[in-house]
């Protein structure tokens, strides 16, 4: 899975293990030691040497060492979340094509911006959280062994089995309804993506029915959330019931049979509040065990976001029959497969596309960006992209003046624009086709053109 080898495989997660590690000894250690003291009351109980120790554990493990795990846990989920942005630019970097596409093109926008970087941060917490409890329960039970007995250990380790085999046995259950609150959560997010329009234009109809459907998903996802919890934490109730009885009453009984030995009695309800909090830490293991379903299809579904973009055979949305294409210096007509393998060859000049919309100008355009790499840079129409001087504050006209001075001045040897003439006033359409001009002296400029006004070369 590649997201969990984003979260696990770094430097600062397995920095966050070892001291998580070094923490549940020294908690651990408190255990045994607070025990150890307990049992041999008052004489040779008290030493300076595991009165300072004994400080030593509990002071460290949950000051320095606990601050040291939030740090390096945090900087662990950053850590993932750059590589996994690293990973997804390298994936999605020049795929013009496969981006036209809005439908995917939103999915995995979503699953990048939202979906990814809540289950990095959840799947981290998750493994770490794991990580600790676990060796917490393995440490401390060993603790609590040393100090009263191997007897407390077995009925830890036999109801700790008892109970998670409640939860093995109810895991399709749980998974199933996990499965269906997160399916109706996100049904609620992608109808909230469509939000803009029917909230803010203020038309009663449209708001009518969104909001009609809106409240339908909203309590559906309740009753799925609801169900979620309700199915989790029976199982998980019925468990810590078993384990509390079994423990407490094996701590009872044993008190009972020892009676004539205080100190044993003393140091056994000692470890009773340990004990008791060893079953909690079960109960976590348990609970992560009923939740790692959601999270593992949670991961997936975000590892998608990341995974092979799909090879479209663009060609076929072209209309050979409905595009014209002109070189301006001979007037040549050329055909679309005749200008894809010219298009490399080709250093100089201005190529001009025209044709109906839907017969296929921008796909030529992305395929021949994607054959040609950094050596070409392509300009759609409309667009978000950062460029030295194209300020948000300029009108239509000033950025696409400003973004053909940029392309003047980079090292591209082949400019694609597409329809940069739309929206434009006639006078703004006549200069900066006489930059491109200017620019096809000295490389490659392959446009597709809006207006007809004019020809590719006059203005």
């Amino acid at each position: 899975m590649i997201l969990r080898q984003f979260i696990v495989n770094n430097p600062w997660f397995r920095a966050a293990v070892a001291v998580a590690f070094v923490q549940q000894c020294l908690v651990a250690g408190g255990t045994y030691l607070l025990g150890d003291i307990t049992a041999h009351l008052p004489i040779s109980g008290l030493s300076w040497s595991k009165c300072i120790l004994l400080l030593v554990c509990m002071s460290f493990s949950g000051s320095l060492l606990f601050y040291a795990l939030q740090l390096f846990s945090l900087r662990s989920q950053r850590t993932a979340l750059k590589s996994f942005f690293a990973f997804y630019f390298q994936r999605t970097y020049n795929q013009p094509n496969f981006w036209r596409h809005n439908g995917e093109r939103q999915k995995r926008h979503d699953m990048m911006c939202r979906e990814a970087q809540d289950a990095i941060h959840e799947g981290n917490t998750f493994f770490l959280d794991l990580w600790t409890t676990g060796w917490n329960i393995i440490l401390n039970t060993l603790s609590v062994v040393l100090v009263i007995g191997a007897q407390s250990g077995a009925v830890i380790l036999t109801v700790g089995l008892v109970s998670s085999l409640l939860v093995h046995f109810a895991s399709d259950h749980l998974s199933k309804t996990a499965i269906d609150e997160m399916d109706d959560q996100n049904q609620i997010n992608a109808h909230l993506g469509k939000s803009w329009d029917n909230l803010t234009l203020g038309n009663a109809l449209s708001f009518g029915l969104w909001r009609n459907k809106f409240e339908n998903l909203f309590s559906r996802a309740n009753a799925s959330a609801e169900e979620s919890l309700k199915a989790r934490e029976r199982i998980l109730a019925t468990g810590n019931f078993f384990t509390t009885v079994a423990i407490v009453g094996s701590a009872f009984t044993q008190a009972y049979l020892n009676k004539t030995d205080i100190s044993s009695v003393i140091a056994l309800f000692a470890m009773l509040p340990r004990t008791l909090q060893i079953n909690m830490h079960v109960q976590i293991v348990q609970h992560s065990w009923a939740s790692w379903q959601r999270i593992r299809e949670r991961l997936n579904m975000a590892a998608e976001s990341v995974s092979q973009f799909p090879k479209t055979q663009a060609e076929q949305f072209i209309r050979k029959d409905g595009i014209e294409i002109v070189q301006s210096d001979s007037n040549e007509t050329l055909s679309p497969s005749e200008l894809l393998k010219s298009a490399r060859s080709l250093r100089v000049g201005r190529i001009t596309v025209r044709g109906p919309n839907g017969t296929g100008k921008s796909v030529l355009l992305s395929i021949i960006k994607e054959q040609l790499a950094d050596d070409a840079y392509y300009l759609p129409a409309h667009h978000s992209l950062d460029l030295p001087g194209v300020e948000h504050s300029l009108s239509h006209g000033e950025k696409a003046k400003a973004a053909l001075q940029a392309l003047a001045l980079s090292n591209h040897q082949v400019l694609l624009l597409d329809e940069w003439d739309a929206n434009l006033s006639l006078e703004n359409r006549h200069a900066l086709s006489a930059r491109i001009a200017a620019l096809a002296e000295e490389r490659l400029v392959i446009e597709v053109r809006h207006n007809t006004d004019s020809n590719c070369v006059g203005a």
